[in-house]
């Protein structure tokens, strides 16, 4: 019986030494990618940024990027990237510091989409500022 439960508190001990050496790989392994795949994916390269991102819906959005000296807006899914239109860098100079709902009145885009998305956007900006205004008179 001793030696039967030595062999079995052995089985455990390295099992246990088992797993922590898989979370110590995966750890290992989880910085590497980080370090050499981080900065792709988070669009903080040297000639590429992202100025401002609006979600439309599940797995839809409009992206404001600025690749060098060229401002597009892009239309994102899940599964497809359109570019919507080529944007004056100019109305972008001081963009990257304002607020979304600031950012997003400064373009102007052609048909009644357009329209009814910046009257959208103004009109939540404007129950925002409301809203906040009614919370500090409180």
């Amino acid at each position: 019986m001793p030696q039967e439960q030595g062999s079995a508190l052995l089985s455990m001990l390295g099992g246990l030494f088992l797993f922590v050496l898989v979370l110590l790989l995966a750890w290992a392994v989880s910085r590497w990618l980080g370090r050499r795949y981080g900065s792709a994916g988070q669009g903080t390269g040297g000639h590429m940024r992202v100025l401002e991102r609006m979600a439309l819906g599940p797995d839809r959005s409009l992206v404001i990027v600025r690749v060098e000296d060229r401002v597009w807006l892009l239309g994102v899914t899940a599964h497809h990237i359109s570019p919507i239109g080529e944007l004056s860098p100019d109305a972008f100079a001081e963009a990257e510091t304002a607020d979304a709902g600031l950012l997003l009145q400064k373009v102007h885009l052609p048909g009644d989409f357009a329209g009814t998305l910046q009257e959208a956007i103004r009109g939540f900006a404007g129950k925002k500022e409301k809203r906040d205004k009614d919370t500090r008179d409180e």
